[in-house]
């Protein structure tokens, strides 16, 4: 099992500000998005706290796709912020924790419009948030 990661500077600044976006959000009556590598049940521990807190609908989605797939996408130039690369995703290999509430799971390498169509059910339907187990363990495979 590989140590946890300490992230770059950059990564600090970003988790750092993550909580405030969405709890505004929230207080607005909007939806919030947050779309990061939170792997770990300790990393997605404050934005479940934040659901609870605000009584908003926690929505777990866990996105997958062959590694073959994730290094080559990884590989290519793209648009966006992120700038994660091989060595990353090779840093980050194996430490996902599954989350312990209801999750949706979208392989990203198939149509991806029932993953959304789950997605907006689940914004509709009754309010649930995760709770994680006290085992600081993984349980399933690395993801």
């Amino acid at each position: 099992r590989r140590p946890p990661l300490a992230p770059t500077r950059d990564a600090r600044g970003v988790v750092a500000g993550a909580g405030d976006l969405p709890r505004d959000a929230i207080a607005t009556g909007h939806h919030a998005v947050l779309d990061a590598p939170n792997l770990t049940r300790t990393a997605r521990r404050r934005f479940v706290k934040l659901a609870k807190d605000t009584g908003a609908n926690l929505i777990a989605v866990h996105l997958t796709a062959p590694e073959a797939v994730v290094r080559e996408r990884l590989a290519a130039p793209r648009e966006g912020f992120s700038q994660a690369d091989v060595a990353i995703f090779e840093m980050m290999a194996g430490t996902y924790q599954p989350f312990a509430g209801p999750t949706i799971e979208v392989n990203t390498c198939l149509d991806l419009s029932p993953a959304i169509a789950a997605v907006l059910a689940a914004i509709r339907g009754p309010r649930h948030a995760e709770t994680e187990p006290p085992s600081p363990r993984a349980r399933g495979k690395g993801g």
